[in-house]
């Protein structure tokens, strides 16, 4: 009989330690980023390049950003904005020189397109 209790019990613990690193798992990735656009370098089996128009919203609060990625999409850094807050990005897209020139463009819905000589980075 003891050993049944304690095998129910352990059976909880365990449940609720699943559980629980699910939840902190699921919440870790909350809220989720919206892809509104992709740029990949022209030379991304080289320079592993690619360029995100993003949306989401933290506690509340809406943002756009543009982030960038330098080795295969494993790491993102959100780009300096440069801009008003008014963009609502719709498509990013890189030179077909890329390698040579470091251009990005970022369209926007009513805002006009931006573009951006170095990488991003302005």
């Amino acid at each position: 009989m003891q050993n049944n209790i304690r095998w129910q019990i352990a059976a909880m613990i365990a449940c609720f330690l699943i559980l629980g690193f699910m939840g902190i798992a699921t919440y870790a990735h909350s809220p989720h980023d919206q892809v509104r656009g992709l740029g990949i370098s022209p030379n991304f089996a080289n320079d592993k390049t690619l360029f995100i128009a993003a949306e989401g919203e933290q506690t509340s609060t809406k943002y756009e950003d543009i982030l960038r990625s330098t080795d295969g999409g494993a790491t993102w850094i959100k780009l300096p904005r440069g801009m008003d807050n008014r963009s609502d990005f719709s498509a990013i897209r890189v030179s077909p020189n890329f390698s040579n020139d470091n251009t990005v463009f970022a369209t926007t819905l009513g805002d006009g397109v931006y573009q951006s000589l170095n990488r991003g980075n302005s």
